[in-house]
Order: C-alpha cells, then sequence, then structure tokens
C-alpha cells in the first residue's frame, strides 16, 4: 500500500479481506422492498471511502453519479421497470463521518446525448420537464453555471431550494419516452448538494487516445 503513512500490508490484507465480506453481503440477499440490496451498496462504497481516506491521510475525490454522492439519508430512486425504493446512500454516510470536510457537487444537465457504459451506442435526452426540478435549473439565459448552495440566498430561492424536489437519473435502462420516471427523490436541493454544477447540453464521455511512448533506437 504505497504511500500509506505507518502501515505495513497486514491494513492492506484485512481491507482486502473486507472487500470479498462485502461482495458476499451485496449478493446474499432476499428482499422484495430492496431486489438490489442497495443498502449495502451504499453502505460499502462509504466503508471503503473512509477506510482509504483513514489510511493515507489523502483528500479523496469520490466520482459517481448524483444519486451516490449527494447526501440524501432518505433518498428514494426510481428506475422503471422496477418500483421506486428508499435507501440511505453512500453520499449520507460520508457525510455523517466527516461533516462540513465532505463537499456534495451535484452535477445535472438539460439536454443532449449520453451513452451508459463504455461501448454502448448513445442515446438522445430531451429537454427536461416538471416535475423535474432539470426543467427550471435549465434556463437559457443562464447557460452553464456553477452554483454555490452554502452561500446566503435570497429568501424565495432559499425555500425554493429547500423544498422536496425530483432530479433526473439516467441508467442502464433509461427511456427517453419516460425521462421523468427516471429520478431521485426524497430530499431537496439545499439537502443533497453544497455546489451545483448544470450544463446545459452534454454529449458522450470518450475515451482518450492512447499515445504510444517513442520507439528508442541506438544511437
Amino acid at each position: 500500500m504505497a504511500g500509506a503513512p505507518g502501515h505495513d500490508g497486514h491494513a492492506w490484507a484485512l481491507h482486502n479481506a473486507r472487500l470479498v465480506v462485502q461482495y458476499y453481503e451485496l449478493h446474499d440477499h432476499d428482499d422484495p422492498l430492496d431486489p438490489h440490496n442497495m443498502a449495502c451498496y451504499e453502505r460499502s462504497f462509504a466503508e471503503n471511502v473512509l477506510w482509504w481516506h483513514r489510511h493515507t491521510g489523502h483528500k479523496v475525490l469520490f466520482w459517481s453519479s448524483s444519486s451516490h454522492t449527494a447526501n440524501a439519508r432518505a433518498r428514494v430512486v426510481s428506475f422503471p421497470p422496477d418500483p421506486a425504493t428508499p435507501s440511505r446512500n453512500a453520499g449520507s454516510h460520508l457525510h455523517e463521518h466527516l461533516g462540513v470536510r465532505y463537499l456534495s457537487i451535484g452535477l445535472t444537465f438539460g439536454a443532449g446525448e449520453l451513452a451508459t457504459y463504455t461501448g454502448t451506442p448513445a442515446h438522445r435526452v430531451p429537454s427536461p420537464v416538471l416535475p423535474l426540478v432539470e426543467s427550471v435549473l435549465d434556463d437559457e439565459s443562464a447557460g452553464d453555471y456553477l452554483l454555490n448552495l452554502r452561500t446566503d440566498a435570497p429568501r424565495q430561492v432559499a425555500d425554493w431550494l429547500a423544498q422536496p424536489t425530483r432530479s433526473r437519473l439516467i441508467g442502464p435502462r433509461h427511456d427517453p419516452q419516460r425521462d421523468t420516471d427516471h429520478h431521485m427523490a426524497g430530499g431537496s436541493l439545499a439537502e443533497w448538494f453544497d455546489v451545483l454544477v448544470h450544463r446545459r447540453y452534454v454529449t458522450p464521455a470518450r475515451p482518450l487516445r492512447k499515445v504510444e511512448p517513442p520507439v528508442k533506437t541506438q544511437p
């Protein structure tokens, strides 16, 4: 575990054993109210991030979808045709342990093209409509922007940010014809995020071009 201060291989071996246990805890599960065992999935996410932070002393960037990173203790995820299910998420576990040291950044967008996995064809996502909160955030006159939710806002804006809302989620079975049915609920923007980044239009991520090292030649 290069770079981890004050540790030999014991901590690393112990954590790898814990990862094996997490795998079986995730899959040894039969609960119709939580068919994908999301409670275990999210808890394991947080446990592994916190472990790395404790054992390295490094800052950590937890990069995932907002449904995982938001401070959303009462999160409800809707991914049709599965029923909407409540489950506490990883971000809320991280916030509980780290407090204000955990900075939750939300990423929202208006329309565009997305590929859910590397190598899968892109599909178009329509402009958002109510009740999705993106329908309000996606103001043509505002363009792309970053909103710091930790600063004081006018009373009317602060009240709106604190209202229960729905934010769009793009999963592996996203149906553009049922865009509003794919969402995260169970909280507000003010609860979920410290910073909000909104893009009006998005395109699929593309792998960086591999650069081959120069061929060494004999003098």
